[in-house]
């Protein structure tokens, strides 16, 4: 869908937070999002469950998608991976101030550089030494 009408519902200094570096500011968010569709144009996300806790919403996911853009500096795989986790959404004043996306990226990394046919593992991915190209 379109991300345009957001603006209203996320606070413009929003913090998303996840296995990297906190972004900042409604711009970041939206592009945390858009990186996402552009590499996995297809995605599918369903909600696995959710509750509420006062301001605070908490969403356990699952997703899959065609790998056909760019995704942290990996080209176009073509190859259909799944992903799952949850989010902690904090609200204050009807607005989105704070994501913590809790996921293993390794896992989402391992189906896109790992063995075609089967995922690889994120401690199997830390410990495997690089596959040579060379015959």
């Amino acid at each position: 869908g379109d991300l345009d009408g957001l603006g209203d519902l996320i606070h413009s200094e929003v913090v998303r937070d996840d296995s990297g570096e906190p972004t900042r500011g409604l711009e970041a968010y939206l592009d945390s999002i858009r990186v996402l569709r552009t590499a996995f144009p297809d995605i599918q996300v369903s909600p696995v469950d959710s509750r509420r806790d006062g301001d605070t919403w908490i969403i356990r996911w699952r997703w899959s998608g065609t790998h056909k853009g760019v995704l942290l500096g990996i080209a176009p795989t073509g190859r259909r991976v799944k992903h799952s986790g949850r989010n902690v959404y904090t609200f204050r004043d009807g607005q989105l101030v704070h994501v913590q996306v809790d996921a293993d990226p390794t896992l989402l990394l391992s189906q896109l550089t790992g063995p075609v046919g089967r995922a690889v593992s994120g401690s199997e991915a830390a410990s495997s030494p690089p596959q040579s190209k060379d015959p």
